[in-house]
């Protein structure tokens, strides 16, 4: 799989985040996200690149900037507009909510919410078009015990064949479908390319497809993923 990184100067201010001197991401190991000091400084760092008053769109767990198009296997295609859709909020009211979020959500629950039930542990079937420079912002996971994927897997409406991708909180892999399911088969195997916190990466597929996706070895509570259109 080919790949292209780019150290990203919009989103660089959010990739090491500190506190007492210990640094929140890029660990070298994945998972080891776990207090709330930490997880509100990555729910911090979600919306660095944006000015207080842009629009954003909360749906399916995550925010959306730009449009998109979403599909599943029991309904039709839906489109999403964060600039016209009367539910979009300000990156704000979004950030507030985040950071609230991971304030009042502790350890115990967590690791009870990721016990009870675990984010998407199986390859993705729904998907995710965005249009060019369209972002989608995952909400924050709460934590695993294997392999956990994204909820959808992502094209370009535009018809390039790359996605940028980022991960923030942990380390995690992007990778096209076959990666994706090779990566489901064989656990102890990596497949696809690394994402390095805070550090963008073009992933092309190359299984014939159009789509990638995002997984990550037991994510760390409060860690999330981007996608951005092409």
């Amino acid at each position: 799989m080919k790949k292209k990184i780019i150290l990203s100067s919009i989103l660089g201010a959010a990739a090491f985040i500190t506190f007492g001197g210990n640094s929140v991401v890029a660990s070298g190991q994945y998972g080891e996200v776990n207090s709330v000091q930490n997880r509100v400084a990555i729910a911090q760092s979600m919306f660095a690149d944006s000015k207080p008053t842009d629009k954003v769109l909360r749906v399916d767990g995550g925010y959306l900037q730009g449009e998109m198009i979403s599909t599943a296997s029991d309904v039709s295609e839906i489109y999403y507009n964060s600039d016209t859709d009367i539910n979009s909020i300000t990156v704000a009211e979004a950030q507030k909510i985040e950071i609230e979020k991971a304030q009042s959500t502790t350890d115990m629950v967590l690791e009870a919410l990721a016990d009870k039930n675990p984010r998407f542990v199986d390859v993705p079937t729904n998907s995710k078009g965005l249009q060019r420079n369209g972002v989608w912002k995952s909400g924050p996971f709460n934590g695993g015990k294997g392999w956990e994927f994204a909820g959808w897997k992502f094209y370009n409406l535009s018809g390039a064949r790359n996605m940028t991708w980022y991960t923030f909180g942990d380390i995690a892999r992007a990778g096209d479908m076959a990666d994706a399911k090779a990566q489901k088969r064989n656990p102890t195997g990596t497949y696809g390319i690394q994402l390095n916190p805070g550090v963008c990466q073009d992933v092309y597929p190359t299984d014939g497809g159009i789509y990638t996706t995002y997984y990550s070895w037991k994510p760390a509570n409060g860690s999330y993923y981007i996608a951005v259109g092409q």
